[in-house]
C-alpha cells in the first residue's frame, strides 16, 4: 500500500481503506495526522437509537485492525459525535 512510511502508517491507511468502504468518508485532520474523522456515519439511524452498540462496534474494528497490521499504532480514543451532526475522531496513538 502506498502512503505506509513511518510508525503506523500501514494501519493509518488500512483504517481509511476500511472505513472509505464503510461509507463513513473519512478524512485525516491536517493538523493532527493521527486523527481520523468520520464525516458520514452510514449507520446513523441505528446510532441514534443504539449508540453504544454500534460505536462500540465500530470501536472494536478499528481496535484489530491496529492489531492486525503489527503496527505500532493503537486507537487512543473514538469521540462519537451525534451521527446526523459529525464527524466522530477516531484518535491513534
Amino acid at each position: 500500500m502506498s502512503g505506509d512510511a513511518g510508525p503506523g502508517g500501514r494501519a493509518r491507511r488500512v483504517l481509511e481503506v476500511i472505513t472509505r468502504d464503510l461509507g463513513f468518508a473519512p478524512r485525516t485532520d491536517p493538523a493532527a495526522p493521527h486523527v481520523i474523522l468520520l464525516r458520514h456515519c452510514p449507520f446513523a439511524a441505528a446510532a441514534s437509537q443504539a449508540r453504544e452498540i454500534i460505536c462500540g462496534l465500530h470501536l472494536g474494528v478499528a481496535e484489530g485492525v491496529c492489531r492486525a497490521t503489527g503496527d505500532t499504532l493503537s486507537v487512543a480514543a473514538l469521540h462519537v459525535a451525534d451521527p446526523h451532526v459529525g464527524p466522530c475522531r477516531l484518535e491513534l496513538a
